[in-house]
């Protein structure tokens, strides 16, 4: 018996039969729509529109399927969204080549049914259970793309501990030869790929250290946290590696050093380091103030006095950990001059939310683009809630409006949780706000968590 009448164990010479019904589905859902555009029943807009919808749902129920469960959170809901949004990128490219022909182009259909194939990825994403690996089948990192019949083997070590052997398979229904060169070097290195306490492993090869790198990303490691430079580390993500040589490359402090930084900090000994803790040290070896900064800010977003108060207040930090500017507000906001604005360039701002301490409000983000905020923080009595700017800026990640973004995030959720059956009426409506601000940091590529309370 198995927990998905859909899927069965894993059989090397073919795809999970979960896989191949929806695969079937989806494309035959495709095929009918398109031939109803071909011959007139259906406008380009409605066409567009209802592949939309199918996209959203079919890759919903890809993943759901190879989790073998229903139940999305936030996390699950963000992977979906980036296979989504990946594929209606590509659908809006396809209705402009459509719309610019004179006729009905012959491949046209052919080339619609594609999309069916962009469910595979995430089926493999949820199978897989979400574990830190640096590829899918089907993913378009492979030359062979979306046409890539490969499979990834889970096998369970200790699901506690979440170490796990995960092993790359080359389809048994075709022969070597008509695997790409990348799923053939996959299937002899990544056999297996060791993930143990959550953690991938590296084993040395240059194929998995560039994949491991690719894959910490997802983590919040930047560009500049990769080989060759002296590199920070920021709590809440961890790793094992090749010893000295890879600890040393991304910076990770010993433990006298580490009892140093609660020490200098008035950490008690065993107390946890707080969350978003960036630790560097300074050229001459001396602790940076950014740990400190941190340390600060921590204190204030856990401090009842701030999280529970009964009007808005703000705080302002700057890099080298001191307090730039504040300000006090009424239960709903805090204005701001143009003046006292220009202050908050670049700065860590941080302010309560009073009452249920709820999620950022649109005025909130909107304020985070204008005054160029590093980072903006919204803390009440369940937790704190942090947007990090883009790397290159706000604005200049998207030559969209906000409220472009906006409405697309708003199609998105709808479809996301029309996908799963449900009512938005009837779903939590601080799920839904976690929603709006996960997939509209992903459209910009900005930054968007969550701190629960003594998290």
């Amino acid at each position: 018996m198995t927990d998905n009448p859909l899927d069965f164990p894993l059989i090397p010479g073919d795809l999970p039969p979960s896989l191949q019904y929806l695969l079937g589905a989806f494309r035959e859902a495709i095929r009918e729509l398109t031939t109803r555009l071909q011959i007139g029943m259906i406008t380009l807009d409605e066409w567009r529109r209802s592949m939309e919808t199918l996209i959203a749902r079919y890759h919903a129920a890809s993943f759901m399927a190879g989790q073998r469960s229903p139940l999305i959170g936030v996390t699950e809901e963000g992977y979906i969204y980036d296979y989504v949004n990946t594929q209606l990128g590509f659908l809006d490219n396809f209705a402009l080549v459509i719309q610019s022909g004179a006729e009905w182009q012959a491949g046209w259909n052919a080339r619609a049914e594609q999309y069916a194939k962009g469910i595979v990825s995430p089926y493999w994403k949820g199978r897989t259970k979400i574990l830190p690996l640096p590829a899918m089948p089907g993913d378009l990192t492979t030359a062979c793309g979306q046409n890539c019949a490969c499979l990834w083997d889970v096998v369970t070590i200790d699901e506690k501990k979440a170490d796990y052997d995960c092993f790359w398979l080359l389809n048994a229904s075709r022969i070597v030869q008509e695997h790409c060169q990348d799923c053939q070097q996959r299937a002899v290195e990544w056999n297996p790929l060791k993930v143990r306490d959550g953690i991938l492993q590296l084993t040395g090869t240059v194929i998995e250290k560039e994949a491991v790198w690719a894959a910490l990303k997802e983590y919040g490691v930047s560009e500049k946290h990769l080989p060759g430079k002296h590199n920070q580390k920021r709590h809440g993500w961890r790793y094992t590696g090749e010893g000295a040589a890879i600890r040393s490359m991304l910076g990770e402090r010993n433990s006298s050093e580490r009892n140093e930084y609660k020490r200098r900090a008035g950490i008690k000994p065993g107390e946890a380091l707080p969350a978003g803790l960036i630790k560097k040290p300074k050229a001459d070896g001396e602790y940076s103030d950014e740990y400190f900064s941190d340390t600060r800010l921590h204190k204030l977003e856990n401090d009842p006095e701030f999280y529970n108060a009964k009007t808005e207040k703000s705080y302002a930090y700057n890099q080298d950990g001191s307090v730039i500017f504040s300000k006090n507000g009424n239960e709903n906001s805090v204005s701001f001059t143009k003046e006292e604005i220009k202050l908050l360039n670049d700065s860590t701002f941080t302010h309560n939310h009073p009452g249920e301490g709820s999620n950022f409000s649109e005025d909130d983000i909107r304020f985070a683009e204008y005054a160029n905020l590093r980072e903006i923080r919204a803390t009440g009595n369940r937790g704190t809630y942090i947007m990090a700017r883009p790397p290159d800026g706000w604005n200049s990640s998207s030559a969209e409006s906000y409220e472009f973004r906006k409405n697309r995030v708003q199609s998105m959720i709808i479809l996301s949780i029309e996908s799963q059956g449900l009512d938005i009426n009837k779903v939590d409506p601080m799920r839904i706000w976690e929603m709006h601000w996960k997939f509209y940091a992903d459209g910009i590529d900005g930054k968007y968590s969550f701190i629960p309370r003594g998290g």
